[in-house]
This record gives structure tokens, sequence and C-alpha cells, in this order.
């Protein structure tokens, strides 16, 4: 019921990973941490708070070379992974959005 109520991602792995981006560049880190998975969020907040301005700018960078690279799909398609150059890992959720599980 949650996750359906759940409207924060895009519609492909790319789209969340490009709105989390742009949060996290616009200082939003609420908002970028509402991209992972409902159990992730809070820490993901947490992180972001906690992270010296550099270091996300460096997780950025990487970040939008994921953008670029070719993930893979799950066989089920419910699941997609990115390894190359920080490894990302997004799953979909029943309403059709894609949620960040790990960075």
């Amino acid at each position: 019921e949650r996750a359906m109520a759940d409207t924060y991602g895009g519609k492909t792995p790319q789209e969340t990973l490009r709105m989390y981006i742009e949060a996290v560049e616009a200082g939003n880190y609420e908002l970028a941490s509402k991209y992972f998975v409902m159990g992730k969020q809070e820490g993901e907040l947490n992180t972001l708070l906690r992270s010296p301005k550099e270091n996300i700018e460096n997780v950025i960078q990487l970040l939008r070379a994921d953008l670029e690279s070719v993930g893979s799909y799950s066989a089920k398609k419910d699941t997609f992974v990115v390894s190359r150059p920080l490894t990302v890992t997004m799953i979909l959720y029943p309403n059709g959005i894609w949620k960040i599980t790990e960075i």
C-alpha cells in the first residue's frame, strides 16, 4: 500500500537517477532521499547531511557517468544495476516507478 502511494521516482532507472542527481545538486537532500526505497530514505538523508560538499560533488560526477553506462536488468525486469563507475542498484515498485536501493 505504501509503495503504491510513493510517487517519487521515474518511469526508467535512468530517469530516477537523473532526478536524484538534480535534487542533490540543488541541495534538496530531503527530496533526493525520497528516490530511495522507503527503508533507506532516512539513512540516505543523514548521509547527505553529514557528508562534506566535496565528497558529494565527487559522487555526483561518478553518478553522471553512470547515466552514460549500460546497465542490466534482471530476468524479471524488476531490478536494474549499473556497475561503472559506481554501482547503483534499483528496483521497480509495484506502481511502475523505479527506486534506488543502493549506491
